[in-house]
C-alpha cells in the first residue's frame, strides 16, 4: 500500500470507529434515560394510586377503585391495574390477570423477602406478548398489611422513542459519513503533488533528465517541487560533465590501449624469437634417435619459454644425456637455461669432459663465477638442479656396457622386469650463493642390461596440481609415488607409446588447473639393441 492509501484508510477507520462508538453511546444513554423516566413515572403513579385506594379499600368500595384504575389506563401507557388483599385474592383487575390469585402467603409475601428484595418494587415482564414493567406497592392500614397494588406499564413508548432516537442518530451518522468522504476526497487532492513528484523521480531514474514539474503553490509541497527541479537540473549538469570526462578518458584510454597493444605485439614478437632461440639450443631429435632409438624427450615450458632444458650428444667414447631444471620459469628461467646449455656444451665439447660428476662440478663452478655468486656483493642468487648420465659405447674387446649417473638434487629412476629403483643425486644444487664452489658430486655406475628403462624428470610433473578423486582435500599434486608407479606401468611399452601415455595422464590429471611449472621428462632404454654403437 502507498502512503496515500494508508493515510486515507487510517482516517476512514478512525472516523467510522468514532461514529460507531458515538452511536452506541447515544443509544445506550437515551435508552437508560427513557427507561428511568418510565420507572419514575410508574413509581409515582403506583404511590398515588395506592394512597387513593387505602380509604376505598377500607370501606370496601371496590367499584370506585376500579373506576379510578380504568381512568388511569385511558390516559397513559398503563395496561393493567390489579388490587389484591393480604392473602393474594384479587379484588380489582382492569385487564387479564397474570394469575387467578396473586402468589403470596399469609400474612403477606413482601414481609417474607429480604430487605434487599423488598427495595425491588418493580420488574420487567412479558404481558400478553409485549414487554412491560410491573410495579408493586403495599397497602397498609394502621401499619398492618391490608393488600397490594400491581400496576403494569407498557414499554411501547420506550421502544418508540428509542426508534426515533436511532433514526436521528442514523441521520446524524449519515451526515458525518458524508462529511468524512468529502474530507477524504479533499485529503486525496493534497497527495496529487506528491504523486507528481513520485512520477518525476521515475522519469529521472529512467534517464529522462529533461523532465520538469510545474510549481502551482508556494507551500511546503511547492518548495519540495522547486527543490526537485533544482536537483534534476544539477543532475543534468553533472551528467553532462561526466559524459565529457568519460569521452575524454575514453579517447585517452583508446590511445593507451593502442600503445599497450603495440608494445604487447612487440614483446610477444620478442618472446617468440626467444622461443626459437631456446628451441634451437635443444638437441636435434633425429640425430638423438639415430644413436638412442629407444627414447623419448618431453619438454613443456609453462610459458612460451621456460627454465627447463635438456642435452643429448654422442661422442666417441659414449653418449651424454642431461636434464637441467633452472631457477624460475618464463623469461628469467629461459636466460638461466641458455647459460646452462652453453656451459654444458663447452664442458662436454671443447673440454671433452664426459664424467657426470665432473660435468656437474664444472657446471657449478662456471655458473657461480659467471654470475659472480662466489662474491659477497653478488646481486643474483640463482641456480639449477641437474641430472647427467653417460652411457659408454662399445669398446674393443669389452662386452660390458655401463651407465654412469651423477645428480644435483635430481634422481635417476631405473625399471627392470617390473622392479623399480631410484638413484638419488647429491643434496647440492648448482649455482646459488650458498652452494660450495668446489663441491665434488658423486658418480653412480650401473650395468646396462637389455630391457632396462631409465628416466629423469624435473619436478614440474610431480608438483602439478589436479583433481584427485581419492583425496578428501579435492586438489593436490601428482606426487612422487604416483609418478613412479606410472613409470613402472609403462616401462615395458615402446617408448613412443610411453610418451603418449605420460602426456595423456598429465593432461587428464591437470584438468582445468593451470600448469604449475615447466615439465621435462626424459626416458631411454635398450630394448631393441644390446649396446650403443
Amino acid at each position: 500500500m502507498t502512503i496515500r492509501s494508508k493515510l486515507i484508510s487510517s482516517f476512514l477507520l478512525m472516523v467510522f470507529t468514532i461514529i460507531t462508538v458515538f452511536t452506541l453511546y447515544i443509544y445506550m444513554r437515551e435508552t437508560r434515560s427513557i427507561r428511568s423516566e418510565i420507572i419514575k413515572r410508574g413509581s409515582d403513579v403506583s404511590k398515588i394510586f395506592t394512597q387513593m385506594a387505602v380509604p376505598l379499600l377500607f370501606s370496601m368500595d371496590y367499584i370506585s377503585i376500579l373506576d379510578n384504575a380504568n381512568e388511569l389506563i385511558l390516559d397513559s401507557d398503563i395496561i393493567s391495574v390489579t388490587v389484591a388483599d393480604e392473602t393474594g385474592n384479587i379484588l380489582v383487575d382492569t385487564g387479564k390477570p397474570l394469575s387467578s390469585q396473586i402468589n403470596m402467603a399469609a400474612p403477606f409475601y413482601i414481609y417474607k423477602k429480604t430487605s434487599e428484595e423488598r427495595t425491588q418494587k418493580y420488574r420487567e415482564i412479558q404481558y400478553e406478548g409485549e414487554r412491560a414493567i410491573e410495579f408493586i406497592s403495599l397497602i397498609a392500614v394502621f401499619g398492618k398489611p391490608a393488600g397490594v397494588v400491581r400496576i403494569v406499564i407498557s414499554l411501547k413508548t420506550l421502544e418508540k422513542r428509542v426508534s426515533e432516537s436511532l433514526l436521528s442518530i442514523a441521520l446524524l451518522s449519515a451526515g458525518a459519513i458524508m462529511l468524512t468522504l468529502i474530507l477524504a476526497k479533499m485529503l486525496l487532492k493534497l497527495f496529487d503533488p506528491i504523486k507528481v513528484l513520485v512520477q518525476g523521480t521515475h522519469e529521472i531514474s529512467d534517464g529522462n533528465l529533461e523532465y520538469k514539474i510545474s510549481v502551482s503553490s508556494d507551500d511546503e509541497i511547492g518548495q519540495l517541487t522547486k527543490s526537485f527541479n533544482s536537483m534534476a537540473e544539477r543532475i543534468r549538469s553533472l551528467v553532462d560533465n561526466l559524459e565529457d570526462k568519460v569521452n575524454d578518458r575514453t579517447f585517452r584510454l583508446a590511445g593507451a590501449n593502442e600503445e599497450i597493444k603495440r608494445k604487447t605485439v612487440h614483446i610477444m614478437d620478442s618472446i617468440r624469437y626467444a622461443e626459437k632461440i631456446q628451441k634451437s639450443m635443444l638437441p636435434d631429435m633425429e640425430t638423438v634417435r639415430h644413436y638412442l632409438p629407444d627414447s623419448f624427450f618431453i619438454w613443456m615450458p609453462r610459458d612460451m619459454v621456460g627454465g627447463d632444458t635438456y642435452f643429448a650428444e654422442c661422442f666417441g667414447d659414449g653418449f651424454v644425456v642431461a636434464l637441467i631444471d633452472c631457477t624460475g620459469h618464463g623469461i628469467p628461467g629461459a636466460f638461466m637455461s641458455m647459460i646452462a646449455s652453453s656451459f654444458i656444451r663447452k664442458i662436454t665439447g671443447s673440454e671433452q669432459c664426459h664424467d657426470p660428476a665432473e660435468i656437474l662440478r664444472r657446471l657449478n663452478y662456471n655458473v657461480k663465477t659467471s654470475l659472480q655468486q662466489d662474491k659477497a656483493y653478488a646481486i643474483s642468487d640463482d641456480g639449477m638442479d641437474a641430472a647427467v648420465c653417460f652411457i659408454t659405447s662399445r669398446q674393443t674387446g669389452d662386452s660390458r656396457q655401463e651407465l654412469t649417473f651423477a645428480g644435483a638434487r635430481l634422481s635417476l629412476t631405473c625399471v627392470h622386469k617390473d622392479e623399480i629403483s631410484v638413484i638419488k643425486g647429491d643434496r647440492q644444487s648448482i649455482g646459488y650463493k650458498k652452494s660450495d664452489l668446489n663441491f665434488s658430486f658423486t658418480n653412480h655406475t650401473i650395468p646396462v642390461e637389455k630391457g632396462t628403462s631409465f628416466y629423469m624428470a624435473s619436478d614440474g610433473f610431480r608438483d602439478q596440481f589436479g583433481k584427485d578423486a581419492d583425496s578428501r582435500f579435492g586438489e593436490r599434486s601428482f606426487g612422487k609415488k604416483r609418478f613412479r608407479n606410472l613409470l613402472r606401468k609403462v616401462a615395458d611399452m615402446p617408448f613412443e607409446k610411453q610418451q603418449e601415455i605420460i602426456l595423456r595422464t598429465f593432461s587428464e590429471y591437470r584438468g582445468e588447473c593451470d600448469i604449475q611449472d615447466d615439465v621435462t621428462v626424459i626416458g631411454f632404454g635398450f630394448q631393441n639393441q644390446d649396446r650403443i654403437n
